[in-house]
């Protein structure tokens, strides 16, 4: 069963690194890192089984290291580093009458939930949750209170596995700073208190402790000079170029005062071009804003033209989305061209007809 289980998980990874890859540019093994700072405090589950009297007497300060390496939008690895503070109320199995109760080390998994159940953007969103979990070494100062093994209110010292599950929820404050709020749940997972489990690996409540900490987390530059993922540029397939020329050979046949003459798909997917009355301009993913290279072409139309704009999308999205994403982009073009002098008679959009991210603008 385990077995099964861990073949599921490995799966399911291969899966997520496999998507992300297929949307996001090639990155180095030096880019999208980033560290964070946090503190925040700490609580024992159960009280009563760690010789405590209350909840409030376990509580403790807690200060935390973040590093991580994000692989894809997804998916990102990395360790971190958490001290526990004395807080000097009462002696009990997790205090050591010492500044520090405990210092541990983990290795950490994280998945970011917004982009793995929504697709990455291009762009962080403005809050993004990412599910935690690691494992790591933990060593404990811990209050004797049994002179068979130390000396009775000494520090014993202890070393164990420990394992981490929790949240965090981050606030993009910039496309480099984020706010962090991480919830967890943390089990010393071989350090058995009293005769639980015979000292054997065990998730047990009466072994964990609680935590809450904010703070800060710097994304370092990557070397395309962004500090996020970047989008792969799409790339047409010979079957879409091919459905394309159908598609614009069936527009022009059937609306030829419309449509008098379309450059070849190779150029149109490649660049903004004109020829005669007619200029195609070209369009990014999902984008309604004119690029350079477009809004060169269309200042090229004579300022005492008499123009008509016919806007498209490419098949990617659902229906509703293309054919607002259309008449869009088609008004965008409208409104710069009226505002260098031109007159539009006409300017919608229809779809996915074309197959294609472009606007066609026909000077009558």
């Amino acid at each position: 069963m385990m077995k099964k289980f861990i073949l599921m998980v490995v799966a399911a990874l291969a899966t997520m690194l496999g998507t992300s890859a297929q949307t996001v540019e090639h990155s180095k093994f030096t880019d999208n890192w980033q560290i964070g700072v946090r503190g925040g405090v700490t609580a024992i589950l159960h009280p009563g089984c760690n010789n405590y009297k209350d909840f409030g007497h376990t509580i403790q300060a807690s200060t935390s290291l973040d590093l991580t390496k994000y692989i894809t939008p997804v998916f990102g690895v990395g360790v971190s580093s958490t001290i526990g503070w004395e807080n000097g109320s009462q002696p009990g199995d997790f205090q050591g009458r010492n500044w520090l109760n405990y210092v541990n080390v983990m290795a950490n998994g994280k998945v970011n939930l917004n982009n793995l159940f929504a697709g990455y953007k291009g762009q962080p969103r403005p809050v993004e949750v990412v599910a935690v979990a690691g494992i790591g070494w933990n060593h404990g100062f811990i209050y004797a209170q049994d002179a068979e093994y130390y000396y009775f209110g000494t520090t014993a010292h202890t070393n164990d596995i420990i394992t981490k599950l929790g949240a965090e929820v981050n606030v993009n404050l910039t496309d480099r700073l984020q706010l962090n709020v991480a919830p967890y749940i943390a089990y010393n997972f071989t350090g058995a208190n009293g005769y639980y489990h015979a000292n054997q690996p065990a998730f047990d409540s009466r072994n964990a402790w609680v935590g809450l900490e904010a703070g800060l987390t710097y994304k370092f530059k990557n070397s395309n000079g962004t500090h996020n993922f970047t989008l792969c540029p799409y790339k047409y397939t010979q079957a879409e170029v091919d459905r394309l020329n159908d598609q614009i050979n069936d527009l022009r046949a059937r609306k030829p005062e419309v449509v008098t003459k379309v450059e070849t798909v190779e150029k149109i997917v490649t660049k903004t071009v004109n020829e005669n009355n007619q200029f195609v301009v070209f369009f990014d993913k999902a984008s309604t804003e004119l690029t350079d290279n477009a809004k060169a072409t269309l200042n090229e139309i004579a300022e005492n033209s008499v123009v008509r704009v016919i806007g498209s999308a490419s098949p990617d999205g659902n229906a509703n989305f293309n054919t607002n994403l259309a008449n869009e982009r088609a008004q965008v073009v409208k409104n710069y061209l009226e505002n260098r002098g031109i007159r539009v008679e006409d300017a919608h959009g229809i779809g996915t007809e074309l197959g294609a991210r472009v606007a066609i603008v026909i000077v009558k």
